[in-house]
């Protein structure tokens, strides 16, 4: 299958698969926002996942199959690449999943590995299932070189590839600003409340996670963009994604430099407290205010970052649905190191989202649904970081995504239950969906 062949085979599909299930859909409620055309809206986070990713162009496909359009949209990682496109490619009441199917496809994911042969020579070795210490011990030479750029750059990819074409697919739709980025989100058509023309309901946001590891804080772009730029409007927000899909150690952490400075302008410090929580930075900052500052994958602090958005209390306008990108699992005891390492790493890259999980209970469970990921018929499983990935498994990822889509909106969110769960008393007395 070619590299973009497996697309019209993939649409007819899911074609195929709303038609089946179309009319246990149509007709529901989704949210008390809607526009003239009768287009419904809902706030959407998407998680991370490398080139899993795919899976939620499926999911989104269907959404908008069922009438279902965008008001905010978040995301960390390959959810981030999703938001941004979905902000991005047109006006929030168009058809946008196609679209960004089509980039995907035709996206040379491969270039995105731009770092030197012999690290790509490495990662393709683990990912063919060679484990760490054998790859290194039976190619010295390449992984005394990979050992070495790791130390040096801290990544084995400068990410410029993945920027430049991120940019070049941004500047064809029309964005190369952050301020461009700002007015098409905005340009909806009248929204209705019920039945009720409101103006209130149309204040559109992207959010777009990343870690900040100089200041050990989650960066939200572009809200927080004012704290690392003089002039936030004018950066392309290819940035904000180059600096959330940061994978420590595959690609180099993201830099900022020239950050404002406190004594440049009198509100660098009240931008400090009232975005960051900071006091006073001269205090915080022992060293120094930072001239410069570091990001890497927004999944290190939160991988699913539902809580952006959602508020838990009051009657909502309409719902914040979430998409996750794998069944969460608690990893099986072991005296393994490599499992009690990876189960150190996990946690602190799922606790944030696991405590929202635990606090918003039934409500979570009602508004975010799991794309489970199966094997393939041969028994393949497609991995997070196969850039080379074929093109039979990127279909199969688009199909789970929208298998999970029609599973959800046939058999699992249901509008009128929801704002019945969302009563005072229902949500405070932790009581159940029946």
């Amino acid at each position: 299958m070619s590299n973009t062949a497996w697309v019209t085979s993939a649409i007819s599909e899911a074609d195929t698969l709303w038609q089946n299930s179309r009319t246990s859909i149509e007709g529901k409620s989704f949210s008390d926002v809607q526009d003239s055309n009768g287009l419904q809206y809902v706030d959407l986070v998407m998680e991370g996942g490398g080139m899993l990713g795919i899976a939620l162009v499926g999911y989104t496909y269907i959404l908008e199959k069922a009438g279902i359009r965008f008001r905010k949209v978040a995301g960390t990682s390959a959810g981030a690449i999703n938001a941004l496109f979905l902000a991005a490619a047109g006006t929030p009441s168009s058809l946008k999943s196609a679209k960004l199917l089509d980039i995907m496809a035709k996206a040379d994911f491969a270039s995105f590995e731009d770092g030197e042969r012999f690290a790509r020579k490495t990662v393709q070795r683990l990912l063919k299932g060679k484990g760490l210490f054998s790859s290194l011990a039976l190619h010295p030479f390449d992984s005394l070189r990979t050992c070495k750029q790791l130390l040096r750059d801290k990544g084995l990819n400068p990410g410029d590839a993945f920027s430049q074409w991120l940019q070049e697919e941004l500047r064809q739709l029309g964005i190369t600003n952050t301020a461009q980025l700002k007015q098409r989100i905005n340009q909806f058509p009248t929204l209705h409340y019920r039945g009720e023309p409101d103006h209130q309901v149309g204040a559109a946001e992207v959010a777009l996670v990343a870690a900040d590891i100089t200041t050990e804080t989650r960066a939200v772009f572009p809200a927080k963009a004012p704290l690392y730029f003089s002039n936030p409007d004018a950066i392309n927000p290819a940035e904000f994604v180059r600096a959330s899909m940061s994978v420590p150690g595959f690609f180099k952490p993201y830099t900022v430099k020239n950050i404002p400075q406190l004594d440049e302008c009198s509100s660098v410090a009240e931008n400090w407290r009232s975005i960051k929580g900071i006091g006073d930075p001269r205090l915080f900052f022992k060293n120094g205010f930072p001239k410069e500052i570091q990001f890497v994958d927004g999944g290190l602090v939160s991988n699913f970052p539902f809580d952006i958005f959602h508020k838990p209390v009051g009657t909502p306008k309409l719902p914040t649905f979430g998409i996750k990108l794998e069944v969460d699992h608690y990893q099986p005891k072991s005296d393994k190191v490599g499992r009690f390492a990876m189960g150190l790493i996990n946690t602190c890259r799922n606790m944030l989202d696991n405590h929202v999980r635990a606090s918003l209970n039934a409500e979570y469970h009602t508004l975010v649904k799991e794309i489970a990921i199966e094997p393939m018929a041969n028994g393949e499983h497609p991995h997070w970081l196969d850039f080379a990935m074929p093109g039979e498994h990127c279909e199969h990822l688009f199909l789970s995504g929208v298998r999970a889509a029609i599973e959800f909106l046939s058999n699992g969110f249901q509008w009128e239950d929801y704002l019945v769960l969302r009563r005072p008393e229902v949500f405070y007395s932790g009581e159940q969906l029946a």
